[in-house]
C-alpha cells in the first residue's frame, strides 16, 4: 500500500492536513530580502553531473559572476505589489556553471514555507533527486484581502505571471541558470498556476508538472487565448479527487496532448501508473498519471517529476 501525504491546504468545503511546516531553505540561511549580503565564489570543484547539464546549456546573464545573493526569503515590487519568494541554492554552487531551475506553487491557503519544508517533502520531495544540479524557487500567492490567508493564484489582471516573469529576470540577473531549463510543478491550485505559467510563459518554461489542478484558463475561468510558446506536460491526478474532480484532470491534460500534436494511444512508462502518449511532437512529450488515491501528492511524485523534468 502506497503512501500518501495529505496536505494542509483550505479549499472550500475541505481540508488537507500537512507536515511541511520548516521555513528552512536547506542550507541554513536565513536572508530576508533581495538586498542581502552576496556570496563569493569559492566553490572547490564540480561533478560530473553538474559538467553534463552546463555542456549545452543556455547560460544566463548571471553567469561568471564574482558575487551572488544568498539564497532565502526574497522580495520584489511588480506593478505596484509586494511579493515574496524563496531561493534554495545548491550546495557549491558555483557561478561558471548553469542550473536548472524548478519553481514550484503552492496550493490555496499554503505557503512558500510550507513548499520549502524539510527532510522527505521539500519543494514536493523533487529536491531529494535533484542532487545539488538544480536552483529551486518557492513562489508565495497573494490574499484576496490585507489579514487574509487565503494565499492564492488567480491571476487577476495578470499579476501572477508578471511576477512570475519577474522572479525570472532577478534569478537570470544574479544566479547562472540554464534558460533552456526552467520547470513548474504545483499541487491543487498550485496545478492550476502551474498550467498558467506553462501557457502564458511557454517561451520562458520548458515543461511543466500540474498535480491535482485544472486549466489552463484565465482568472475569471475563460479559455486561453494568450499562450505563447510550449511545454512538455507530466500530468498526475487522483482517480477518486473529490475537491477538483478528475475530469478536471483529463481536460489538462488534453489541452497539452492538443498542443503537442499527440496521438490517442499511449504506452506504460515509470513510474506506475504513470503513461506517455505516442507520436507527440519532438522534445514536447506529455504523461497523464492518474493514481488511486483522492486530493493528495503520491508516493512517487518527487522521484517521478525529477526524471520527467531531468530528460531535457
Amino acid at each position: 500500500m502506497t503512501k500518501k501525504l495529505i496536505l494542509l491546504l483550505l479549499f472550500p468545503g475541505f481540508i488537507f492536513q500537512s507536515a511541511c511546516d520548516d521555513s528552512s531553505n536547506g542550507d541554513g540561511k536565513d536572508s530576508s530580502s533581495t538586498n542581502d549580503s552576496s556570496s563569493t565564489n569559492d566553490s572547490s570543484g564540480t561533478n560530473d553531473s553538474d559538467s553534463e547539464i552546463n555542456g549545452n546549456a543556455s547560460p544566463g546573464a548571471g553567469c561568471n559572476a564574482a558575487t551572488w545573493p544568498e539564497d532565502g526569503p526574497k522580495d520584489i515590487v511588480v506593478d505596484g505589489l509586494n511579493r515574496e519568494f524563496i531561493i534554495t541554492l545548491p550546495k557549491n554552487y558555483d557561478a561558471t556553471l548553469a542550473y536548472k531551475v524548478i519553481f514550484a506553487w503552492h496550493g490555496l491557503g499554503g505557503t512558500a514555507e510550507q513548499i520549502v519544508g524539510n527532510q522527505w517533502w521539500g519543494y514536493y520531495n523533487v529536491k531529494e533527486y535533484a542532487d545539488d544540479r538544480t536552483i529551486f524557487v518557492a513562489g508565495q500567492g497573494l490574499p484576496s484581502a490585507d489579514g487574509e490567508t487565503d494565499f492564492k493564484w488567480d491571476n487577476k489582471d495578470g499579476r501572477d505571471v508578471a511576477y512570475t516573469k519577474a522572479m525570472y529576470d532577478w534569478l537570470n540577473t544574479n544566479y547562472c541558470i540554464d534558460k533552456e531549463r526552467v520547470f513548474g510543478i504545483g499541487f491543487s491550485y498550485g496545478g492550476m498556476m502551474t498550467n498558467t505559467i506553462g501557457c502564458q510563459l511557454g517561451d520562458i518554461f520548458r515543461a511543466i508538472a500540474p498535480i491535482a489542478g485544472s486549466g489552463p484558463v484565465s482568472w475569471n475561468g475563460t479559455p486561453p487565448n494568450n499562450c505563447v510558446g510550449r511545454v512538455a506536460a507530466w500530468v498526475v491526478h487522483g482517480s477518486a479527487d473529490p475537491t477538483v474532480a478528475p475530469e478536471q484532470g483529463e481536460r489538462s491534460r488534453d489541452y497539452w496532448l492538443g498542443q503537442s500534436h499527440c496521438a490517442t494511444t499511449s504506452n506504460s512508462v515509470t513510474p506506475t501508473p504513470c503513461v506517455q502518449y505516442n507520436n507527440c511532437d519532438a522534445g514536447y512529450p506529455v504523461y497523464w498519471c492518474l493514481h488511486d488515491g483522492v486530493h493528495e501528492l503520491p508516493d512517487w511524485l518527487g522521484e517521478g517529476a525529477w526524471n520527467f523534468f531531468s530528460q531535457f
